[in-house]
C-alpha cells in the first residue's frame, strides 16, 4: 500500500495529465488550489482494499476531490465541487463526540466505505467509530448509524 505522501504526489501527477473535453472543471479547480492531506479510506465491500481522498483546497475551502487507489496509486476519479466546502468530512473528533452521546467509544475513528443507502459515493465515506457494541458509522452530515443498509433495487415500487 502506498503512503499518504505518495497518494498526494499521484493525485497531483494525475491531474496534471488531464486533457480534453470533460475535464475542464477539474483542471480549473486544481489550477487555483493546492492538494491537502490525503485521507485513507478502507473499503468494507472489498476486504483488504483501500483508497485515498485528496482534497484540493484554497482560501474558500475544498474545491476538488481526487480519489487515488491505495494499491496502485492510480487516480480512480476526481470531482470539482461547484461550491467550496469548509472541509471535506466531519472531523474524527466531532464524529467520535456524536457517537459518545449514545455509546461507549472503545477506540479511535477511521474512514470506511461501501455502497449502501447511507452513502453511495466513495467520495463521501463514513467515519467508523469502535464502541462497546461494535462499530458505529457517522455520515458526513453527522447522522449516526449502527448498521449500514444494502442498496435496494431501483425502479418503481409495486402497487
Amino acid at each position: 500500500m502506498i503512503g499518504a505522501a505518495e497518494a498526494a504526489h499521484a493525485a497531483r501527477a494525475a491531474v496534471e495529465r488531464l486533457r480534453g473535453p470533460g475535464h475542464e472543471a477539474v483542471i480549473s479547480a486544481a489550477a487555483m488550489a493546492v492538494a491537502g492531506a490525503p485521507l485513507l479510506v478502507r473499503r468494507l465491500d472489498v476486504p483488504g482494499r483501500a483508497y485515498y481522498l485528496v482534497p484540493w483546497e484554497r482560501s474558500g475551502g475544498v474545491v476538488l476531490v481526487v480519489q487515488v487507489d491505495a494499491e496502485s496509486g492510480e487516480m480512480t476519479t476526481a470531482a470539482a465541487l461547484p461550491t467550496p466546502l469548509p472541509s471535506l468530512l466531519m472531523s474524527p473528533a466531532d464524529a467520535q463526540a456524536r457517537v459518545a452521546e449514545r455509546f461507549t467509544v472503545s477506540g479511535p475513528p477511521h474512514l470506511v466505505w461501501k455502497p449502501c443507502r447511507e452513502t453511495m459515493s466513495p467520495l463521501q465515506p463514513l467515519c467508523a467509530v469502535p464502541t462497546d457494541r461494535g462499530e458505529v458509522y457517522v455520515t458526513i452530515d453527522g447522522t449516526v448509524h449502527t448498521t449500514l443498509t444494502e442498496p435496494g433495487r431501483g425502479g418503481r415500487s409495486p402497487i
